[in-house]
């Protein structure tokens, strides 16, 4: 017997972990370039660049992780991304672009005209 609203979903559980980790991860970056690049007046040039240079990484991994999770289905699995995109009609979005047409038949009707 589940209880609902009680108990958080196991991909939901994964996200915030996750996300968390990889927040104190980057709490931790951020201190140590702190305490390596500090001088008396504040941050130098290099300290500036290694902050920016811990951001852009930060965002990067973030980025990397958030579309791993979103392509983890709860086996873990890794899902095509057009499984189970229908459009507003409720139909298929599945647009076709990956069939080859055959126009082989069109080809011959046009050279006999």
């Amino acid at each position: 017997m589940e209880r609902t609203g009680e108990t958080m979903e196991r991909q939901t559980a994964l996200e915030a972990a996750v996300s968390i980790i990889i927040v104190v991860g980057f709490i931790g970056v951020l201190a140590v370039l702190t305490t390596t690049y500090s001088t008396d007046s504040g941050l130098g040039p290099t300290g500036g660049y290694a902050l920016v240079a811990s951001l852009v990484g930060f965002i990067i991994v973030m980025s990397g992780a958030g579309l791993v999770l979103t392509r983890m289905d709860a086996d873990g699995d890794v899902n095509d991304l057009t499984d189970g995109v229908t459009n507003d009609a409720g139909e298929d979005a599945d647009d076709g672009a990956d069939e080859v047409p055959d126009d082989t038949d069109d080809e011959a009707d046009d050279s006999s005209k």
